[in-house]
């Protein structure tokens, strides 16, 4: 279930990762179902009935992201395109960041049916293997974020920020760079509660495919359905809170730092993004 946003990067972050900046993601999409497997795979092992399966699914599922989902995209990069050629606020970029957010949702929701037919074949073994492999991804997310002092720890999430703005902007300016040191500084993120509630929704989602594997079909529509609802809404307030703040928070820098943009840089950004349009509506007509 956490796994699932590994399948949710194979798919609607092929077309969303073009606005963070990764064109190469684009070249990707008509072989999604394919790197979704092999990554889906890694994650539960799956056995040979369960294989086609998912194969077969996840080209349903594509075929319908061809359809219905890339023409949404498209008018979200006109939109950021359109939005690049001038001054923003951050209301308007968290607008843009909400319809993002109900992309994935919707993606998500079509893979109810096939968590409901495979749950009850999952075996103890896999279970296993997925917490292993949650756990090598926390390994690797605790030395990212809560390894070293804070001033590396700052630094490091600084240099990330940067590489994905330059991206569109080009080299920052010694401005634009105290933007981003700012926004580092005063931000809210808190790596220690990030990865707790990480953690919790890894125990919920292992916890819920053991649970519902021994549930009649009836119920396990209503499980894996009630997970989904936990999964958007969040097990937590506190965590719901804090997540509006740091989203709040990245609107108001994407907004900033924006606005501080040259007009050589907003230029570039324009750019940038037709780029990665023009290759998206080039994906809608394969």
């Amino acid at each position: 279930m956490n796994f699932l946003r590994k399948l949710k990067l194979a798919l609607i972050g092929i077309a969303l990762l073009a606005m963070a900046g990764c064109s190469a993601a684009l070249l990707g999409y008509h072989i999604a179902p394919q790197l979704s497997y092999h990554w889906l795979d890694g994650y539960v092992d799956f056995t040979a009935a369960q294989r086609d399966i998912v194969r077969a699914e996840l080209g349903r599922i594509h075929a319908w992201h061809r359809q219905h989902e890339l023409p949404r995209y498209v008018g979200l990069l006109q939109t950021l395109q359109g939005l690049a050629a001038g001054d923003m606020n951050p209301a308007r970029a968290c607008e843009v960041a909400e319809e993002v957010r109900e992309r994935y949702r919707v993606l998500l929701m079509q893979f109810e049916p096939v968590i409901v037919r495979l749950a009850p074949t999952a075996t103890p073994e896999q279970l296993r293997h997925l917490r292993h492999r949650f756990d090598e991804r926390n390994r690797r997310w605790r030395k990212d974020w809560l390894e070293g002092t804070q001033t590396e720890r700052n630094e490091h999430r600084r240099k990330r920020l940067e590489d994905r703005a330059e991206t569109f902007y080009g080299s920052l300016n010694p401005a634009q760079e105290g933007i981003l040191e700012a926004y580092v500084a005063h931000s809210v993120f808190d790596p220690h509660f990030s990865h707790a509630e990480t953690r919790r929704r890894q125990d919920d989602a292992i916890a819920t495919l053991d649970r519902i594997g021994r549930l009649a079909e009836p119920d396990r529509r209503r499980e894996v359905a009630a997970y989904f609802e936990r999964f958007w809404r969040g097990g937590d307030p506190r965590y719901q809170g804090y997540l509006d703040r740091l989203t709040a928070g990245t609107c108001r820098l994407i907004a900033d730092l924006h606005n501080s943009a040259t007009p050589d840089q907003r230029r570039r950004a324009v750019k940038r993004l037709g780029e990665y349009l023009e290759r998206l509506q080039g994906l809608r007509s394969r």
